[in-house]
């Protein structure tokens, strides 16, 4: 609420400076003060934080999505395949994500995207580990075993027992996530290959 309503409530942006409002203490016109570039910190941590807010949401998003797929296609495919698509998984994962971004930041600059593109390159990875697991585990369970003695097609098991019963890891691993997104994106702007300057970051 802080971060999204903030800036529409305030009547100062971001980029808002005012000559004779420099490094102000906190009051009602500027609850967090200002600072030497005579901007008002409170809007500047609001803007900030909801951008945070957004590329950890968007992110997790996109990575459970990408994880669910992945972790059940490898768990349902023979298992060559499936350990093939794992351990390419795997091969990600053990890759640091700071030399991802530093990489992508080379290809497509510096800012928003290759924090983005870093955090959906390898952050669907845990997602996949967890989903398949749970897929395993369930495909040997009685009741997957009797919808398949009957002919229940394997998508309809996916859908209806496999999906539902995962749910619990899967949520629990999505709001997990969005944390360690908001604390990448802080960090890598603090070392200036994220958010650039004069856009407000956490970082």
């Amino acid at each position: 609420l802080f971060a999204f309503i903030t800036p529409i409530r305030m009547p100062y942006s971001a980029n808002t400076t005012t000559l004779i409002a420099k490094n102000l203490n906190p009051s009602l016109s500027h609850p967090f003060g200002t600072y030497d570039l005579v901007r008002d910190l409170m809007v500047r941590v609001a803007i900030a934080l909801r951008l945070s807010i957004i590329v950890g949401m968007l992110a997790a998003f996109i990575d459970t999505f990408i994880g669910i797929i992945w972790g059940m296609v490898s768990a349902i495919t023979p298992k060559k395949i499936g350990s093939l698509m794992m351990s390419f998984a795997d091969v990600l994962y053990s890759i640091p994500y700071l030399l991802v971004v530093l990489l992508l930041s080379v290809v497509v600059g510096q800012g928003f995207t290759p924090i983005f593109l870093a955090m959906v390159l390898v952050g669907w990875v845990q997602m996949a580990r967890i989903v398949h697991g749970q897929t395993l585990s369930i495909l040997h369970s009685e009741y997957v075993l009797s919808a398949k003695i009957i002919g229940v097609p394997i998508s309809s098991i996916l859908l209806h027992h496999i999906f539902p019963n995962s749910l619990g890891p899967i949520l629990a691993a999505s709001v997990l996530s969005i944390p360690q997104a908001i604390f990448s994106e802080a960090f890598l702007s603090f070392l200036g290959i994220g958010i650039q300057p004069p856009e407000a970051s956490l970082g």
